[in-house]
């Protein structure tokens, strides 16, 4: 009796490991941030990840060239880019969106020497 127990109870823990790990693929988001309306080319810095900070030189044809990268993230994790345009006559524009909805975006303004950012937190 104490051995059937036993091997029931191992059985469950298994199996709820097992479930646990497949809940917590299920909530990963995915991640696009877009960069668009650039002239010439622009620097971004974006997160990937909890603590992988990226900075990329872009070099681009026209405005009407789009650069855009993927990752996944959990629920709560920080989403965050930076573009500061190359160009001081191009409005770029930056965009979030998460599994494919649109989450937050914001254009260069006036101001040349201010970088376009955008950040938030993954919703739950």
């Amino acid at each position: 009796m104490k051995k059937s127990i036993y091997i029931l109870s191992l059985l469950s823990f298994i199996a709820i490991i097992f479930f646990s790990s497949c809940e917590r693929d299920r909530y990963e988001k995915k991640i696009t941030y877009f960069v668009t309306r650039s002239t010439d080319g622009f620097e971004a810095t974006y997160l990937l990840g909890q603590d992988n900070f990226i900075k990329e030189s872009v070099v681009v044809n026209s405005q009407e060239e789009v650069w855009k990268i993927d990752h996944y993230a959990n629920p709560g994790d920080i989403v965050y880019i930076s573009v500061m345009d190359t160009v001081p006559n191009s409005f770029v524009n930056v965009r979030i969106m998460i599994d494919g909805k649109f989450y937050k975006e914001k254009s260069r303004d006036d101001i040349t020497t201010k970088p376009v950012t955008v950040s938030g937190t993954v919703p739950y």
